[in-house]
């Protein structure tokens, strides 16, 4: 059986992150990143930030960030996302009622990509992965089971980073989970279009841009590229993808480049995380915590 110091579950960009600071660790995962573009994934400019581009010797070259709200068909300003209209958002995006939520507003973010970054991490600490389904977590052994290739095999370990979503790492542990019986996923389909001049007459010159009313079914559109990426609540078929984007944007040309359906949006946030001897909870997913920004992971590492 293999027996490893430190292992990371999950290889996006936060478990990448993770195992940069820790180049010794064995990371387990299914795939890399993510080949497709689920929305707006920009790197804030922060002092954590531009202290991971230097110790990746990327560039930290900035611009800024446009973001917009529009409600009703029409663009609002800041100064009028009331509780209202948040509300109303975010039964519209989750599903259930927020009293209070945020969304993002205009910054200055650095030009590295975050499969930019991914790729770069991975040239350095290529060889230290095993790309497999992690099927099972005994806290008290220390030991994950995982499945490759139709074969199971153990895996030891003395310290687990975990980054993977913590609903999942629940349900395939031992730990008891009974105070964390609300957490749930909500689900949302991603739909990327090939356009000719939609971005620009649709964004009104924002890099992406948050849907509030329930009239519309989009919740969010971003600037991809030429591409436009729409995202909607539920998990739509490709005709009725199709026919959601018609509903949002009117009758115009597109081409449906590819969509995807991906759980996501937390219906349950949590006060408190699981105390194990030996594990590590670690970015939104991880944690739990839609608050969390990759500057945050940064920092966490840079303060150990």
């Amino acid at each position: 059986m293999m027996h490893k110091s430190k292992v990371i579950l999950g290889a996006g960009i936060t478990g990448s992150i993770c195992q940069l600071f820790n180049p010794e660790s064995l990371m387990i995962t299914k795939s890399i990143g993510s080949s497709f573009p689920f929305g707006p994934n920009f790197v804030h400019k922060t002092p954590e930030n531009e202290t991971l581009m230097d110790k990746l010797n990327m560039s930290k070259d900035s611009r800024m960030i446009n973001v917009g709200y529009f409600y009703n068909g029409k663009t609002v300003s800041e100064n009028d996302l009331t509780p209202e209209i948040l509300r109303e958002y975010y039964e519209k995006s989750r599903a259930f009622e927020v009293k209070k939520g945020r969304l993002s507003r205009s910054f200055i973010a650095l030009i590295p990509s975050f499969s930019g970054i991914i790729s770069k991490i991975e040239s350095y600490v290529r060889g230290n992965r095993i790309y497999a389904e992690v099927v099972g977590i005994n806290t008290e052994e220390g030991e994950l089971t995982l499945e490759y290739d139709g074969q199971l095999a153990n895996v030891k370990y003395d310290n687990l980073i975990s980054t993977i979503p913590l609903i999942d790492f629940l349900k395939m542990s031992d730990v008891d989970s009974m105070n964390y019986e609300g957490l749930q996923y909500t689900s949302m389909t991603v739909v990327l279009l090939e356009t000719s001049n939609i971005v620009a007459n649709s964004l009104c010159g924002f890099d992406y841009a948050y849907i509030l009313d329930k009239e519309c079914p989009c919740l969010r559109m971003t600037k991809h590229g030429g591409r436009l990426i729409l995202e909607f609540s539920g998990e739509l078929s490709d005709e009725d993808a199709s026919l959601a984007v018609v509903e949002t944007l009117g009758d115009v040309s597109f081409h449906l480049c590819g969509v995807q359906r991906r759980k996501y949006g937390k219906l349950k946030t949590i006060e408190k995380l699981p105390e194990i001897e030996g594990v590590r909870f670690v970015g939104r997913f991880g944690k739990w915590n839609d608050e969390l920004l990759l500057q945050d992971v940064v920092k966490e590492w840079l303060d150990v």
